[in-house]
């Protein structure tokens, strides 16, 4: 995935995760925006059947985007997490 994610200002990259273990999704992910914080890398994730992560490079962006997919998707706040710088 980090070498496909979109790069530079404004680019968010959108993955539905199927590779979690069933049980251990916000474990998982949390250890997978830990490792792309490392690169510089951020992200916002939403656990559920359908888990996905949202990752970018820009922060200013990535703090909006967490916020508007929220009001505007209507699904649990609870079942989001961030990594952001």
């Amino acid at each position: 995935m980090m070498s496909r994610r979109a790069r530079g200002p404004g680019h968010l990259t959108l993955v539905f995760d199927q590779s979690l273990a069933r049980g251990r999704e916000r474990q998982e992910l949390q250890d997978k925006l830990s490792k792309f914080a490392a690169e510089g890398v951020y992200g916002v994730a939403y656990v559920s059947h359908a888990c996905f992560v949202l990752v970018g490079e820009d922060s200013s962006v990535l703090e909006r985007a967490p916020r508007t997919l929220k009001k505007e998707s209507r699904l649990p706040a609870s079942r989001f997490f961030e990594r952001l710088p």
